[in-house]
């Protein structure tokens, strides 16, 4: 399970995510520690909450997930333009998804090139 890993990942406590998906820290340092697995509705409040697919969450798949941002899941943290490609990616299909992303990571390799040589 990649619950650890996820929670890190955004820099949240263990009660920050117990008390999202209204169980105890305990619990969520059991299954960190893989003591004990957490029930299937709870998988799916976290994955729901980690905006990742349950494969993913529970380590059977590394693809994310195809997973879709509901309005009410919306953060407030994008900008206008963010949440705008945000919506557009979410509308398209896996292949054009995984195209998105490959093009989004050269932009970003490259970005990152210039930046570090000062082009």
């Amino acid at each position: 399970m990649r619950l650890l890993e996820l929670r890190e990942e955004k820099k949240l406590t263990q009660d920050d995510v117990a008390k999202a998906i209204n169980t105890s820290r305990t619990n969520i340092g059991r299954w960190e520690k893989g003591l004990n697995e957490p029930s299937s509705s709870l998988i799916i409040q976290l994955a729901d909450f980690f905006q990742c697919s349950t494969d993913y969450l529970l380590g059977r798949s590394d693809d994310f997930g195809n997973v879709i941002v509901t309005p009410t899941q919306k953060t407030a943290e994008l900008s206008p333009d963010g949440q705008e490609l945000l919506d557009i990616f979410n509308s398209l299909d896996v292949e054009y998804k995984s195209q998105i992303l490959e093009y989004a990571h050269f932009i970003h390799e490259r970005a990152t090139f210039q930046k570090k040589n000062k082009f």
